[in-house]
């Protein structure tokens, strides 16, 4: 992972591109804060259909009117 301010972004943009496609990671800087990330679209990894599967549980009164909303049903 590279380090960069973001003040030289404008100046350097296709020799960053050129790293990104290379595997690397960008992180520019402002003010010794991370600010933006660069990394290549390859990389950003879709999640599979079904991955929290069996992770969330809902309650079984879950549809049942709310005690305090009865008196506009």
């Amino acid at each position: 992972m590279l380090q960069v301010e973001i003040t030289q972004m404008p100046l350097q943009v296709r020799h960053f591109i050129e790293r990104v496609l290379r595997g690397q990671e960008i992180i520019f800087m402002r003010r010794d804060k991370p600010s933006a990330r660069l990394v290549a679209v390859n990389t950003l990894k879709q999640r599979p259909f079904g991955t929290a599967k069996g992770l969330i549980k809902m309650a079984d009164d879950f549809d049942d009117p709310l005690p305090e909303f009865a008196e506009y049903m």
